[in-house]
């Protein structure tokens, strides 16, 4: 049984968020605020295994409740509902474990979830500098580093690959070597940057370069230039 807490001062909002999560989880126990205020005296009243937050509500605002909620002894996880995209550092400055815009969407919902199934206790503090902002479907989330698999540049476009998903990160390829390389990432070749970490084969071709596989639901191939193969190589200790 999940029990949802839904804070935003738009009924109709609160209404269809509650019939996606419903459609989503099987067995949920909702509580509907229209206020921080209110969602703040409700957490100090009963247990919730999630709390869904606006940003803009009259009185006090989604980042001031994070500020509050960061504060309260076993506060659930806060997964922000908003139709602005502005806020997202902001909020997980404050360690809100996802952003999702409106409407939000089933499977965008789900996958939230998912994140803080598998993160065990989301709310417990984390680095900034362990996550990464990136763009999944809709909406602006923060992502472990260390589930980033390899990174690639295609023109203006930076793609993140995770186990099993393909998110957009808004910056330089550059921007992103800098941000990960003190996790364990190495420059392969000039569109691609790797998770040494996550590094299961390394695969021999032609002409003096070569290529990696990864641990990704694909197994997916990443080209080694024969400018980075020795450099590789000894980092892996091979």
């Amino acid at each position: 049984m999940l029990r949802a807490l839904i804070c935003d001062d738009e009924a109709l909002v609160r209404a269809e968020l509650a019939f996606v999560l419903r459609d989503v989880v099987s067995r949920c126990e909702i509580v509907e605020v229209e206020t921080a205020a209110a969602a703040l005296s409700a957490l100090g009243e009963r247990p919730f295994d999630v709390l869904f937050l606006d940003i803009h509500m009259p009185g006090l605002s989604g980042i001031e409740a994070l500020r509050r909620i960061d504060s309260i002894a076993d506060a659930p996880p806060v997964i922000i509902v908003s139709a602005h995209e502005d806020y997202a550092l902001a909020a997980f400055e404050h360690a809100a474990v996802d952003y999702l815009l409106k409407p939000v969407n089933g499977v965008r919902l789900a996958k939230a979830l998912e994140r803080i199934k598998r993160g065990g206790n989301p709310q417990a503090p984390s680095p900034s500098q362990s996550r990464i902002a990136v763009e999944l479907g809709a909406s602006t989330t923060m992502v472990p580093i260390d589930e980033v698999r390899f990174v690639e540049a295609s023109g203006h476009r930076i793609a993140i690959h995770l186990y099993d998903e393909t998110a957009r990160y808004r910056g330089s390829l550059a921007s992103c070597e800098r941000l990960l390389e003190a996790h364990g990432f190495m420059r392969v070749h000039r569109a691609y940057l790797v998770n040494v970490r996550h590094i299961v084969e390394v695969c021999p071709s032609f002409a003096g370069s070569s290529s990696v596989r990864v641990d990704d639901r694909a197994r997916s191939t990443v080209p080694v230039s024969r400018n980075h193969v020795r450099e590789l190589r000894s980092s892996l200790g091979a």
